[in-house]
């Protein structure tokens, strides 16, 4: 029982934040043993061991994508059931890329009701302290007189992967929220608390735009009190761009690689709603980008490897082959190496026995200048070891008699050849060495190589220029011996690759035609902060720009037709301007490191079917003088406690860790006569600790308290 379970308290609504929500799967197609269980969060989905999705409720406990494309490389058959897994996990949790609002077809995934979809994340003895989120809250408040079994203590989860437009249209996500604060009211005759928590706040506001535009104001003033928001994003946060842009392992950087992070967050519909519209006065810009060039490299016609492997018996031919390109002379260091891989593709068999097709886009990032001795090599690799491809050998009879003269009468030759075995004994242990490493990797061994090419002239200058380059045999290139000894192949085995260059120069000019509302967007008189890079200075870029050099065109038009369609307007009347309630009471944390944007430079890729790259990354090597009261720590901005924040008359101070004061503190320009605002500022709470903050706990109780007891005075609608 409560400890103070007599204690007059308002009724409290909870809205939890962004991946604070527990998400079960409904239906499955694809795996129906996996329907009515916990999707979102179970670590033993994702973990070393067999896949095994918990209860969706612990009342019930009591009974890359994964990349399609083949990477060559061996893997055990737990490593392979251990992928399915994560495959198949990562397939419920994604959107449709096509639309980033419903689920695939076949799978249904909705929120978990009632406080267990948001107290832990993943229910258990051993998982509740990493895996909680209003779970300490929810225990601190019933030892303060709330009951959860009862009616005064409810909790409003939802789908956080949607955006609020399809959480109406979808689930009636805010129709049966404004049940919910009916029931409270009806049941305690009081008016409720509404606590949001980071994007929870952003529900929370908009919720009250929409009841409003439903009921009218006279149903707010008479069923909520005060809406609490806690370390609340009001104007964004720029962490959320580098999250679309670089993608967001969501603290699963154990399971998730990098590709999968990117797939997965990329079709949520609810990440615009993070992204800052207008910074305000005085505040950084969010992104800067290094100068660059770009060096396209594809292979428009198919490669023909049957003069590489035609020696080889039928079984030991590679069905599958893998380019890789490496660049020297890109950047300011001519030394500096730059490798570039496809996947393995299979050969096809509908152009020949044994060619392949390459139909990946490779780009390298270059010196924004033209350059002039930058060159390119080509290798082939074959899946497996080199060792473990025979070849045949025709019996020759001449070849033997040959042979035979060479040793009786040529004693010279014989030590030749005594030379040139040992030579080729050690050549091939390096080569077995290398590919014992390599195939441990998921790799494979070389087949071919190229000699350095360098880059023309013409493609500078601008122009499309297409290339022969040879690949010889890695056994055969530089066997200058063959001349010595007519048992020797005097046909070195070659194959010619025709391979595409096109640079694109760097092009310093924003975008003036938007598709969409503005997305971090500097304001006029944003200081500009000394970014460098071995002297080289970095320009400042608007978040809009940055999307659409990453190529997030559709996600630009998604944001233009979820949130500026929206007649509630989620980025600025529901985010922005003040919401339609009598009292705002903020909590949020302080002085903490706290990310307001990233430095990126663009990064060397290889697009292909199936498989996502981010084009720009942040630049591990940008720093920053600490005198400005900013860091740098791995390519990420970030305010700190000794940063002057213009926002509040150049007082030193920074977040909470995830969200910029100036977006944390915003819910002060909404105090008026109509509206009463009150602050608390928590030193060194951290956005997601704050759950589990006693202070936190004990300041909830205090309000709640302190306003119930003042009764009448908030019977505001029935006076």
């Amino acid at each position: 029982m409560p400890k103070d379970s007599n204690k007059e308290l308002l009724p409290i609504l909870i809205i939890p934040g962004f991946m604070s929500s527990g998400l079960e799967i409904k239906e499955s197609s694809t795996n129906p043993n996996w329907v009515n269980k916990r999707l979102w969060l179970n670590l033993g989905s994702l973990g070393l061991s067999a896949m095994y999705f918990g209860s969706a409720q612990r009342r019930s406990n009591k009974s890359s994508p994964v990349s399609r494309l083949d990477t060559g490389g061996m893997e055990s058959e737990e490593e392979q059931q251990q992928a399915n897994y994560k495959s198949g996990w990562l397939h419920h949790m994604m959107l449709n890329s096509t639309d980033l609002r419903s689920d695939p077809p076949g799978i249904k995934v909705r929120a978990i009701d009632g406080l267990e979809g948001v107290d832990y994340l993943t229910p258990g003895t051993f998982t509740n302290m990493v895996s909680y989120v209003f779970g300490p809250a929810i225990i601190a408040l019933e030892k303060g007189g709330y009951n959860s079994t009862t009616t005064n203590l409810m909790a409003s989860p939802y789908d956080w992967r949607l955006s609020p437009d399809e959480l109406e249209k979808r689930d009636k996500y805010f129709t049966r929220t404004m049940g919910f604060v009916e029931k409270l009211y009806k049941d305690n005759q009081k008016p409720i608390i509404l606590i949001g928590h980071s994007m929870g706040c952003k529900n929370a506001h908009y919720f009250l735009n929409f009841v409003e535009r439903k009921k009218g104001r006279k149903w707010i003033d008479q069923h909520i009190h005060t809406y609490m928001p806690i370390g609340a994003p009001h104007l964004g946060a720029p962490k959320a761009l580098r999250s679309t842009i670089s993608g967001d392992k969501m603290s699963l950087d154990t399971f998730l690689n990098d590709e999968e992070a990117l797939v997965l967050g990329r079709s949520f519909g609810s990440g615009p709603w993070l992204l800052p519209t207008d910074l305000p006065d005085g505040v950084p810009a969010s992104c800067y980008i290094r100068p660059h060039g770009v060096l396209g490299v594809s292979f428009p016609n198919a490669v023909n490897t049957n003069p590489l492997v035609e020696k080889r018996e039928t079984l030991n031919r590679p069905n599958r082959y893998q380019m890789q390109v490496i660049a020297r002379g890109f950047h300011d260091d001519a030394e500096e190496k730059h490798m570039v891989r496809t996947p393995f593709h299979r050969i096809d068999a509908d152009l020949g026995r044994d060619v392949v097709v390459f139909r990946d886009q490779m780009s390298f990032a270059t010196h924004p200048k033209p350059l002039t001795g930058a060159n390119l090599q080509f290798l082939l690799y074959e899946p497996g070891l080199a060792a473990a491809k025979k070849e045949k050998e025709k019996f020759n009879p001449l070849k033997c008699i040959l042979c035979c003269l060479c040793f009786c009468f040529w004693p010279c030759v014989l030590v030749v050849r005594i030379l040139k075995c040992l030579t080729c004994g050690i050549v091939r242990g390096a080569t077995l060495a290398a590919d014992a490493i390599v195939s441990t990797t998921g790799s494979g061994s070389t087949l071919a190589f190229s000699e350095s090419i360098k880059v023309p002239k013409a493609v500078w200058k601008g122009q499309e220029v297409t290339i022969k380059v040879p690949m010889y045999h890695v056994d055969d290139y530089g066997a200058v011996e063959r001349t010595l000894c007519c048992t020797y192949d005097v046909r070195p085995r070659t194959v010619d690759v025709f391979v595409k260059l096109k640079w694109h120069p760097f092009v310093n000019t924003k975008s003036f035609r938007r598709k969409c509302s503005s997305i971090c967007q500097p304001s006029t008189n944003a200081p500009h902060l000394p970014v460098k890079r071995k002297g080289q200075d970095y320009h400042e870029f608007p978040g809009y720009d940055l999307m659409e050099r990453e190529g997030l065109g559709y996600m630009l038009d998604f944001v233009k037709q979820a949130y500026d369609g929206d007649k509630l307007l989620p980025r600025s009347l529901s985010s922005v301007d003040p919401p339609p309630v009598n009292r705002v009471h903020a909590i949020y944390g302080i002085n903490l490191p706290t990310e307001i944007g990233a430095i990126y430079k663009r990064q060397d890729t290889c697009l292909t079917e199936n498989r996502l790259e981010s084009l720009y990354t942040p630049d591990r090597r940008s720093h920053i003088d600490t005198k400005t009261g900013y860091i740098i720590s791995a390519g990420v901005l970030m305010e700190t406690p000794k940063t002057k924040q213009s926002v509040a008359k150049n007082r030193q101070v920074s977040g909470d860790g995830t969200v910029p004061y100036w977006s944390l503190q915003h819910c002060k320009t909404w105090d008026s006569r109509d509206r009463m605002v009150s602050v608390v500022e928590l030193e060194k709470a951290e956005h997601r600790d704050i759950l589990a903050d006693s202070r936190f706990h004990a300041e909830v109780l205090r309000y709640s308290s302190q306003h119930a007891q003042m009764g009448t005075t908030y019977q505001y609608a029935e006076a």
